[in-house]
């Protein structure tokens, strides 16, 4: 009897130290056969599609690209719910 496959998604935000440790986890699933999508930024669409999962663009409000994150700790938290509530009707 062959092991059961699953669908496995995963949703991200477009911050390397928050894409890289989930990378081995994902290749490692995707070794093993499994189906595993990655909701976040084309930004990461390289990092991620290297191990074999597939992309779901999720476009992002964060200040990746520009990198002009608010100095006050309580602005810089509201983008992070801006982030969420964004994000669930792309999914």
């Amino acid at each position: 009897m062959s092991p059961r496959r699953s669908h496995i998604a995963m949703i991200g935000i477009p911050i390397v130290s928050h894409v890289l440790p989930s990378l081995g986890i994902i290749r490692e699933l995707v070794a093993r056969g499994h189906r595993v999508t990655y909701a976040n930024d084309p930004v990461v669409a390289d990092r991620i599609e290297a191990t074999g999962a597939e992309l779901v663009p999720c476009a992002s409000v964060l200040p990746v690209a520009d990198n002009n994150w608010p100095t006050d700790p309580v602005a810089a938290m509201d983008l992070f719910l801006d982030e969420a509530t964004q994000a669930l009707p792309q999914l």
